[in-house]
């Protein structure tokens, strides 16, 4: 059985831009959880309603499924999946410059944001930032779980969307910020040499999670804790 025709979501993921009729079979993205497949599409009974819903399985190993009411879909970011195409404009976006706000109350605030809005563009944006901070300093206990949590999320998808294994697809994260990080240290080198010569060692340092389920739309939040928050059904969650 067939549904209503999707977008993207957010207007924010204006880089990930389309349609889609989402069926049993599909794959989609659910924003913060990653991605799906399509189980079906079943009726319900609600307060005396007849209700349409997807089934999705979630597609990180974990198995969980959610019951997402078609008619809340496109608000709550359900989407398809990024096109193998776009793959290389992706990784080439992790070598772009993002950086992170000073005050870690304003980055956990941005990052909640970009992790809720569903496109893997800002999920580069935070696994780059992020990435880039820690080779300064120390990063929170928290922001080293949204660090994780994005380049699990952003893994995932482009396992999926190149059929490639997750290994795989971790390494072609990985080599994208090593060409960062190799064209900023070209970039910084002839500081790097002056400290060098005036005998100064600079030491940089080096750079199964429980599914979390969302089907409501209050997303937003501006304490770090509340990047890791648990998501709870306004529905329906079942977890084999």
């Amino acid at each position: 059985m067939s549904a209503p025709a999707l977008d993207h979501g957010p207007a924010s993921v204006s880089r990930v831009r389309s349609t889609l009729t989402l069926a049993a079979g599909d794959k989609a993205i659910y924003p913060g959880v990653g991605p799906c497949f399509i189980g079906r599409v079943e009726k319900r009974i609600v307060d005396a309603m007849v209700v349409m819903f997807y089934h999705l399985i979630v597609l990180d190993g974990s198995r969980g499924e959610l019951f997402i009411p078609v008619e809340k879909a496109r608000a709550i970011g359900v989407r398809s999946l990024i096109k193998k195409s776009e793959i290389p404009k992706l990784l080439a976006h992790l070598q772009e410059g993002a950086k992170a706000a000073d005050n870690w109350k304003q980055r956990a605030s941005d990052n909640s944001k970009l992790l809720t809005s569903g496109s893997p563009f800002d999920l580069a944006e935070i696994v780059a930032s992020l990435t880039e901070l820690s080779d300064t300093r120390s990063l929170t206990v928290g922001e080293s779980r949204t660090l994780g949590r994005a380049r699990r999320l952003l893994i995932c998808e482009i396992s999926e969307v190149t059929g490639e294994t997750r290994e795989t697809a971790e390494e072609q994260l990985d080599q994208a910020l090593n060409a960062k990080a190799r064209i900023g240290g070209l970039i910084s080198s002839p500081r790097g040499e002056f400290e060098k010569n005036r005998g100064t060692k600079t030491t940089v340092a080096a750079s199964r999670s429980t599914t979390r389920i969302h089907l409501g739309l209050n997303q937003s939040s501006t304490q770090e804790d509340n990047v890791e928050k648990t998501f709870v059904s306004h529905y329906e969650l079942v977890k084999r």
